[in-house]
């Protein structure tokens, strides 16, 4: 396979995954999975859980951040695409940029001032500061989103060139 054509498949690979509704194994992938987690940040109701359950919670909330933190490990490789490909140079930049910022909000709960003990889970316990935990994911979210509509864009485009190309024929 051609690096074109590698790049493509991957690009196709992202969105299918991103915009897919059904769920593996009982779990919401791509965007379903974002708005899932975020609503169920905000509006879970933690009140009542014990400390041992909020732990569990907020692991899992931290779990999420390092694969979208993990978002960042890619950006080399969209920007090595840019020089073989500058036909694409515009969308990969916008993907880069939104990706990048996407990446942000998995450190953004250290930033915060949550830590790994009981001080930090009842910080996670309250609802008001989950909300701002929550605005924020959506800003990420929406970050997302525009990286993925990038590669969509490429394909896109390579699709009409393909098809201008067999008019031409």
């Amino acid at each position: 396979m051609s690096e074109r054509s590698a790049a493509l498949s991957t690009f196709q690979f992202i969105s299918d995954h991103a915009r897919k509704t059904s769920e593996i194994r009982g779990k919401k992938v791509g965007f379903s999975a974002w708005k899932s987690f975020l609503y169920h940040l905000e509006f879970d109701d933690f009140s009542n859980l014990t400390l041992h359950e909020l732990r569990d919670r907020f692991i899992i909330y931290c779990d999420t951040l390092c694969q979208i933190n993990a978002r960042k490990e890619a950006l080399p490789f969209y920007q090595s695409l840019c020089i073989q490909f500058p036909e694409w140079k515009e969308e990969l930049d916008a993907a880069i940029k939104a990706l990048d910022a996407c990446a942000s909000y998995g450190a953004y709960v250290w930033s915060k001032g949550f830590t790994f003990d009981e001080t930090g889970y009842e910080k996670f316990r309250d609802p008001s500061v989950r909300k701002i935990l929550a605005d924020a994911g959506h800003e990420a979210m929406h970050n997302d989103m525009k990286a993925v509509e990038q590669f969509e864009n490429i394909l896109k485009k390579e699709k009409n060139l393909l098809t201008n190309r067999s008019k031409c024929e």
